[in-house]
């Protein structure tokens, strides 16, 4: 990862908004399944320029983006309401680059949110409601990834093909104190795949993996929760963002998922990984 994130005055500004969680959500015909405890299920993009963003997504991905409040827009693939876009205007705070707020869902909200806070978490949004979607609290844990916590109160249809989010990983300074910080706010357990050359760590809930667990070897980098979208095509992808005004912060390469992942930014500064895929994942 090579930027560094600035993300506490797009929290400050964004904590005292709606979050745009409810156009599309509501009501929507796709088949549901419930949220499984720590189970990524939304994701935020907090920008100062949502026109640059939407435009960028838009021909890159083919999103359908939709406005349903002043400065918040739906963000669907293929029918079905993945993400959101919120603005973030400040006229007083400095320059901010965009960031993607990774939402998980947790059982018990307002348990998750005292023990974040007994453990060092700055709390951005205590426990809020967006009514007939979820529960929810915005926070950055002690090592600083900021990350929003959600108590659903409907259920939801995941994919993972291509333009939807397919994973998550959070990369932090400390892998040992995450896993303690989230094992007790989320009830995450640690795990470990073996691979030819090395070992890729894990979050789990239910036997399932949830989220990639990745240290930060250059302490310049700020921690984050990086979501991942699945492209069919790695190379034209890279090569699109480029020509829409985005950054390549990692090329592809062999040792970088074996050269089938890339780290983007968009124009806004919005980090984010995409992930080549080779059929539907399961």
């Amino acid at each position: 990862m090579a930027t560094k994130l600035k993300i506490r005055g797009a929290l400050r500004l964004y904590s005292a908004m709606t979050l745009a969680l409810t156009v599309g959500l509501l009501g929507t015909a796709v088949p549901m399944q419930a949220a499984a405890p720590g189970q990524v299920i939304w994701v935020d993009l907090l920008t100062e320029d949502a026109a640059t963003a939407i435009d960028f997504y838009r021909q890159l991905l083919g999103w359908k983006i939709e406005p349903y409040s002043s400065g918040n827009f739906v963000v669907s693939n293929d029918g079905m309401p993945i993400a959101g876009i919120s603005e973030i205007k400040d006229a007083d705070a400095e320059r901010e680059e965009a960031i993607w707020l990774v939402g998980i869902a947790v059982p018990d909200l307002a348990d998750s949110v005292a023990t974040a806070r007994e453990l060092g978490a700055k709390i951005h949004r205590d426990v809020g409601r967006v009514e007939g979607f979820a529960s929810f609290a915005i926070l950055q844990d002690p090592q600083g990834a900021a990350v929003m916590l959600l108590s659903p109160e409907r259920p939801f249809e995941e994919s993972r093909s291509v333009g939807f989010w397919v994973w998550t990983e959070l990369w932090t300074h400390d892998t040992g104190a995450a896993s303690e910080f989230y094992g007790k706010v989320i009830g995450y357990e640690r795990a470990e795949i073996e691979r030819s050359d090395d070992s890729y760590q894990l979050f789990q809930t239910e036997g399932e993996n949830r989220a990639g667990l990745v240290e930060i070897e250059n302490k310049q980098v700020d921690p984050i929760w990086a979501p991942y979208l699945g492209v069919a095509d790695l190379k034209a992808i890279v090569a699109q963002a480029k020509g829409l005004g985005g950054r390549i912060l990692l090329e592809p390469s062999p040792e970088l998922g074996e050269g089938r992942v890339a780290l983007l930014a968009d124009p806004t500064g919005g980090a984010f990984f995409v992930y080549e895929l080779e059929e539907k994942m399961p």
